[in-house]
């Protein structure tokens, strides 16, 4: 059996299991496997049949769900560490006034097309905070390496922000939740799929601040001991920060593309809503876009009168970025 903990695939058909497939998938399945499980041929020699696994994938249902923690039988399994690539990010000194319009024009225009998955993607991530907080909180508390479980919460709040960036793969971003309500995974560092969110973002550019802080989260690998205290304490400091952004996001869009003009203005109503503009703001950098919202009620009039992003380029298929040679191929787990 080759199992991904993180797109949502396993593989069952493997030489050599001591039971058949058919007994693996139904004993998946009774501990409440999320992952996608697909039963294949042992030989699959050529490209057309490893195609053909992907098509299936791709045809099988994308809805996300609320996972409910389950306290009485919860297992998290880890895995021996490696170093992990960072991304590096795109100064925002970079871009000139016309990308830097065409960057929110971008983001309208995925809101589009992937709005829906979106905020199906954020609801599910955000059950899953509200359902397993208490137990990450305690991990902190008590020094517990499941305290790095915040990290797998804050790379859901970055998926649920990359589904608006040009080009991702969304099916290939993390689950918006642990693979099981039994069961969670704890990497020593951050997955290819983690990776694949953070080197999107950064390629699109964000706030200076925020790049750097993301990509020292990246780079924090599972230490036990003393540091750990603190190093846990950052991580859900940066849950945080991400969740709001995250919200931020989805409401400024909707409101940007709303029937009712009045709803985007209605961000300037009090200090609550205009924290929500600057929120995000903050997050993609639009700085210019921050004090009012003529500015972004002028985007977006333009965007309904057929503007469209000049200039940005799609960020890469995942099957792309893992063929990057820094990119760790293969992940071993252990349950603790």
């Amino acid at each position: 059996m080759v199992g991904e903990i993180e797109p949502h695939l396993v593989l069952l058909g493997a030489k050599g299991l001591p039971v058949p497939p058919e007994t693996l998938m139904t004993g998946l399945r009774e501990i409440g496997f999320y992952a996608r499980v697909l039963q294949v041929p042992e030989d699959l020699e050529t490209d057309q049949q490893l195609d053909g696994v992907w098509r299936a994938l791709g045809a099988s249902s994308r809805d996300h769900r609320a996972v409910e923690f389950d306290p009485q039988r919860y297992t998290v399994v880890s895995e021996t560490e490696h170093p992990a690539p960072i991304a590096k990010a795109i100064p925002l000194s970079c871009f000139d006034l016309a990308t830097r319009e065409n960057r929110p024009l971008a983001l309208l225009e995925a809101r589009t097309t992937q709005h829906a998955d979106a905020r199906s993607y954020l609801q599910a991530a955000s059950a899953t905070h509200e359902s397993y907080q208490k137990e990450w909180t305690l991990a902190v508390l008590c020094g517990d390496m499941m305290a790095y479980l915040w990290r797998s919460q804050l790379i859901r709040y970055l998926s649920a922000l990359v589904h608006y960036i040009p080009g991702v793969e969304t099916e290939c971003l993390p689950l918006p939740h642990p693979p099981a309500r039994r069961l969670d995974c704890l990497h020593s560092t951050l997955s290819v799929e983690a990776l694949y969110a953070l080197s999107a973002a950064q390629s699109f550019g964000l706030n200076p601040h925020i790049a750097c802080g993301l990509a020292n989260v990246g780079q924090l690998g599972n230490h036990s001991g003393p540091p750990l205290g603190a190093l846990a304490v950052r991580l859900a400091g940066w849950t945080l920060l991400l969740r709001e952004a995250a919200h931020a996001n989805a409401q400024v869009l909707d409101a940007c593309l709303s029937d009712q003009p009045a709803d985007l203005r209605a961000l300037r109503q009090d200090r609550s809503h205009r924290n929500v503009q600057r929120l995000f703001c903050a997050w993609w950098g639009l700085s210019e876009f921050a004090d009012s919202t003529e500015p972004l009620e002028r985007i977006a009039r333009e965007f309904r009168q057929g503007r469209r992003a000049i200039g940005i380029p799609a960020f890469c298929s995942f099957s792309k970025f893992f063929e990057r040679p820094e990119v760790p191929k293969t992940r071993r787990f252990h349950a603790n």
